[in-house]
């Protein structure tokens, strides 16, 4: 287990099967962005959509989200080619536009997820 607090509003506890994001008390407005985060990541995930992580559990005032954890991507070039495909393929296609980076996708099964979801 470890923390990683590289998220611009929250942090993440990284289990072996699970990861758990909490808001950031870098400072109140930190806070409340991370609340919100985890409001919208509860409310998106709570719709089981393919392309994006599995929501195991989330708190309805934003104190936790509970995602599966998975696999990071490890070939950027890959995910470019990949992204353009899920975003083409996808029933929310919008959710891929915004904060478009490898950091916020992972492999679950091989299948390209989206991982922050959130904002």
């Amino acid at each position: 287990m470890w923390l990683n607090k590289q998220g611009g509003t929250r942090y993440v506890i990284m289990l072996e099967k699970y990861v758990v994001k909490i808001p950031s008390w870098y400072s109140y407005k930190h806070f409340l962005d991370g609340l919100v985060a985890n409001i919208n990541e509860s409310s998106l995930g709570s719709f089981n959509y393919p392309c994006l992580a599995t929501l195991v559990k989330g708190n309805r005032f934003g104190l936790f989200v509970i995602q599966k954890r998975i696999k990071p991507v490890n070939h950027v070039g890959l995910f470019w080619i990949e992204l353009n495909k899920l975003t083409h393929e996808s029933i929310i296609p919008g959710v891929h536009l915004r904060d478009v980076k490898p950091q916020n996708y992972g492999y679950d099964r091989g299948q390209l997820k989206r991982l922050d979801y959130g904002s």
